[in-house]
Parts: structure tokens; sequence; C-alpha cells
């Protein structure tokens, strides 16, 4: 199909052959993709509303693509470049991804908040999930490459996983950071989950910085570990931990300042060991026992934490004694529920 003027979509079109849009085309309906065999996609740097990978076939990108709404892969791959890029816009979503149909290459992601980046490579489907955006109209570029041979590992990692790793290039923008997700496959090599964790380095090869890992699920051959702490740099691979306990346990520190030297303690947070989401809270209150922070989210608590700022208000609370209650439940269906005293100095 080729557009030689002005097209507009409101509805759904299929196209079973090559797209090729030299002028204008504007509309939110549906492009969808049903071809069998290689589609060549040529849309000049302009936005699909939403666009439907099906088919089977490759759709080969020829110029950069926008989305503005939904990408929906369902069967085949969207081959993409560092110069013909599609690019994830604002407000768009993706729909599906799976071994059967994922982006081949770079894809670009803008905004903020949760991302779902369904990349992959020749090999794999090997998405990344950037859990909550945060920055100032950051634009990334996401991509995976296999291998990830020669990594040195940092501090507290025993080894980096030489199958693959993901770059993160910013764009436009800031970027101040998201808890990552990153998928486990045989191909990694670990026998179990508990201490592989998320790492990031800033050049290919690293050195490693250990981000842990706030959650788990699956096994070591189809899983998924998400980090404690968030992503700030460009690299990011699994690691494997020197330091982890397969115990059960649960630490909320005595005290924090917000204006503290040390990044770690201007927050307070949890520290926890096979806590799972579920049945998590995490209450702090004043000594008349008005709630200034609470949280059912144990990401939130284990990467973020209270900061000071009263949940009511909205403004800081002063500094002093508080209290708090952490109810929650470990993987082996043992539950606990912690009460204490925090100190917090200005």
């Amino acid at each position: 199909m080729t557009n030689q003027g002005i097209l507009t979509n409101q509805g759904t079109i299929s196209v079973p052959g090559d797209w090729s849009n030299t002028r204008s085309y504007a509309g939110d309906g549906k492009v969808v993709l049903v071809g069998a065999d290689d589609q060549l996609i040529q849309h000049q740097n302009q936005t699909f509303g939403t666009l439907v990978v099906e088919g089977g076939g490759r759709k080969i990108l020829e110029s950069p693509v926008n989305i503005a709404d939904t990408l929906y892969l369902t069967l085949g791959l969207l081959e993409a470049s560092s110069a013909n890029v599609i690019q994830l816009l604002p407000e768009a979503t993706v729909d599906g991804g799976n071994a059967e149909s994922y982006v081949l290459g770079p894809i670009q992601c803008s905004g903020t908040g949760y991302r779902y980046i369904p990349i992959g490579t020749e090999e794999e489907f090997a998405p990344l999930v950037l859990e909550d955006v945060q920055g100032v109209n950051p634009r990334l570029q996401v991509s995976v490459i296999s291998p990830n041979p020669d990594s040195e590992e940092g501090e507290r990692l025993e080894r980096i996983s030489q199958y693959r790793y993901w770059n993160l290039e910013l764009i436009d923008g800031s970027f101040d950071g998201s808890l990552a997700t990153l998928p486990v496959s045989s191909e990694d090599g670990f026998s179990d989950l508990v201490g592989a964790v998320v790492a990031q380095a800033d050049k290919v090869g690293g050195p490693y910085t250990n981000l842990g890992q706030s959650t788990r699920q699956g096994t070591p051959q189809d899983g998924w570990v998400t980090s404690r702490l968030p992503v700030n740099q460009s690299i990011l691979a699994l690691g494997l931990t020197t330091e982890y306990a397969v115990e059960n346990s649960v630490v909320v520190p005595s005290a924090f300042a917000p204006q503290a030297q040390n990044v770690e303690d201007r927050q307070l947070k949890v520290y926890a060991v096979n806590l799972v989401p579920d049945q998590f809270s995490f209450i702090i209150f004043n000594r008349w026992g008005q709630v200034v922070y609470q949280t059912d989210v144990l990401s939130e608590a284990l990467a973020e934490g209270w900061n000071g700022i009263g949940s009511q208000t909205n403004d800081p609370v002063p500094a002093g004694v508080y209290h708090y209650v952490l109810r929650g439940r470990f993987e082996t269906n043992q539950t606990v529920e912690k009460t204490g005293s925090i100190t917090l100095f200005r």
C-alpha cells in the first residue's frame, strides 16, 4: 500500500504487503500488518495511533515510526535499527509480546511511569520493564545485546551473566531512575533465583554495581528479577550476589535524616529477604496516632520508603520519634508483624 497524498484513518486498515507513506498520514485508527512474508514499512517518522503486528512475517522498518496509543504484538517480529527506530510516545502502551512477536532492535520510550519494553535478539525474547520511570520528559532508547563477555564484577557480586546485557541511552530530557525487572533464562546459568540480582554499570564490561533484588518469580529457566534499588546508569545485566541470606528477615532502621550526606540514610526503607508483595503493609504514625506515611506496595517500601513528608499534609514533619507497624508474609507462608520506633533527625 502506498500513500502519496493525505491519508486519514479512523478505522482499521489491513496491510498484507509493504507500507509506504511518502506524504501525510493522520488518524487514530489501527494499521494491521498481516503479511506472512517480510513487509517493508516506510512511514517518514510519522505517528500511528495503533499498530498491530500479526501474520507471522517480519515487519522491517525503513524509517522511524511513532506509536501514540497501542502497539499490539501477536505474531511476527518488528525489525528496527538505530536509524529506523520505533518510539513509544508518553501515552502509548504495549499489548502482547512473546517469543513469537517482539521488537528486534532498539525501542525508544518517552515519558514517566510504568514502561514495558518488548525487545529481543535473534535468539530470544528479552523484555525489560522499567517499573516507574522518574525524570523530566525523558526519552530513553533501549536495546538488548548478546553476548556479554568479560564482564567485571563489582562489590557484593560473585559473577555477571555472560549471556546478554541491556543498554539504556538517554536521548532527551532527564532520567532520574526506575526499578527494573529483567528476565532470567537457562542461559544465565543460575541454579536458583534467591541470589539473582539486577546489576548496572556505566560502560560495557563494567565494573558492575549490585542493585539487589526486591522481588522474584518463576524459575532459573524462566523467571524474573526486580531490582531493589533504582537503575540510573546505562548498562544492565543479571548478576549473582555474594551476600544473601536464605532465612526470612525484615529490618526497619531505627533512624534516618533527610539531609544526611549518605544517600541511603535520607529515607527510611525496609530491608527484607523472602518477603512477598501480597498482604504487605507499612504504616508510620506520630505520637498522637496520626498516620504520616503508609504503603501496601512492597517494592516502594524497599526502594523508596519514607522521606519525612507527611502523607496528609504533603509537608515535612517535625524531627522526633515516630512509630510503625509492618505486616507481611514470607515465601514460606509464615506471616510477620513488626512494631517499633523511628527517630527522624533534621
